[in-house]
């Protein structure tokens, strides 16, 4: 058991280290942010997705795609090849959504995603002339700040989409940005974070059970 233990242990150092996952605090999303991405999506329950876990992608169907639902500004959305390398290397535009549309009708911008297993990160070109923001923080020119918040629908309308909702300006709260994460909304169908939070969570239960478990044995053990 206790090498079961270790081999859990590695595993999840291993992830940390390749940026598998990324163990953070989420970004905070205003308050006002979060009852208007509500109203965008009434009638589909809504559930925030950690920071540390909607870095990576992978698509998982035949008809993986990205539909705009609310744009406040001018802003490209693609996808940045792989899981590694620079983002304007390998950044591909899906659609340009031109600023102050507010909400936008279902299918006015939409794009096919990269093909099944393809692994990705998603990205935004602000304003269509950079810099590039990307899901993965640590490819992020401006400290390597979070760009990209995530929401799964786990109930509803178009329940087991995923929603990512863009900051489009650099830096923290005050120092040039507002932080607001409503510059472009978008719902995400046919592809899902990797790991997927639900397994990773599932993994790290596992393993701090079996972590208590081996500590309660060791010592029955001893007072034998």
């Amino acid at each position: 058991m206790n090498k079961l233990v270790a081999m859990a242990a590695t595993l999840l150092v291993a992830m940390v280290a390749t940026g598998s996952v990324a163990l953070a605090v989420d970004t905070p999303v205003p308050a006002s942010t979060q009852t208007f991405i509500n109203g965008l999506y009434a009638g589909s329950t809504l559930v925030r997705v950690s920071d540390s876990f909607d870095q990576l992608w992978v698509a998982e169907a035949g008809n993986a795609s990205a539909t705009a639902r609310f744009a406040g500004y001018t802003n490209t959305f693609g996808y940045i090849g792989g899981f590694s390398g620079t983002p304007s290397a390998t950044f591909t535009p899906a659609f340009t959504v031109p600023g102050g549309n507010g909400a936008l009708t279902p299918g006015l911008y939409n794009a096919a995603l990269p093909s099944p297993s393809a692994q990705f990160r998603f990205g935004l070109n602000a304003n269509g002339v950079g810099p590039i923001w990307s899901s993965l923080n640590s490819d992020n020119t401006d400290g390597g700040l979070d760009h990209m918040v995530t929401y799964y629908i786990s109930a509803g309308i178009g329940v087991g989409n995923y929603v990512i909702a863009f900051e489009d300006l650099p830096g923290p709260l005050g120092g040039g940005s507002d932080r607001d994460f409503d510059d472009l909304i978008i719902t995400i169908a046919g592809a899902r974070p990797t790991p997927e939070p639900g397994t990773l969570l599932l993994f790290g239960s596992a393993a701090a059970g079996l972590y208590a478990w081996s500590r309660r044995s060791r010592k029955a053990a001893v007072k034998a």
